[in-house]
């Protein structure tokens, strides 16, 4: 198969904006109540589901190889968050691990989007 690379990239790119806008919503909600225990609470919520989200919609629309599609997409919305290390957004180490709850959420948006999808995974 063909990776269609433009694709790859805007799914990464939607992952990760989509992923920034839920942090930055977390962020806001909990500085505007002035508590950080609350905006902590809200980034362990809150970010998982917005990238769970993503994932259902990426994986609505990948292409026939869904998978190969998925686990490149999670790669580079991995590798793009890199621009968070310089702004304190998250450490090295925490980035590093990070890479573990995008495959797991990856894992079940794919699935998720895999039984709603608009092109089916083919049976062998």
């Amino acid at each position: 198969m063909d990776i269609a690379w433009g694709h790859v990239l805007r799914d990464a790119v939607i992952v990760f904006v989509i992923s920034f806008i839920g942090g930055f919503i977390a962020g806001f909600v909990g500085a505007m109540a002035g508590n950080p225990i609350l905006t902590g609470t809200l980034l362990d919520i809150l970010n998982p589901l917005f990238v769970l989200a993503a994932f259902v919609y990426v994986s609505r629309h990948a292409p026939a190889e869904r998978w190969k599609h998925l686990i490149l997409v999670a790669i580079g919305a991995w590798l793009i968050s890199l621009v968070q290390i310089p702004f304190g957004f998250i450490s090295a180490g925490g980035w590093t691990i990070s890479l573990i709850p995008i495959l797991v959420l990856m894992a079940i948006g794919g699935w998720l989007g895999t039984l709603s999808s608009q092109h089916p995974t083919p049976t062998s």
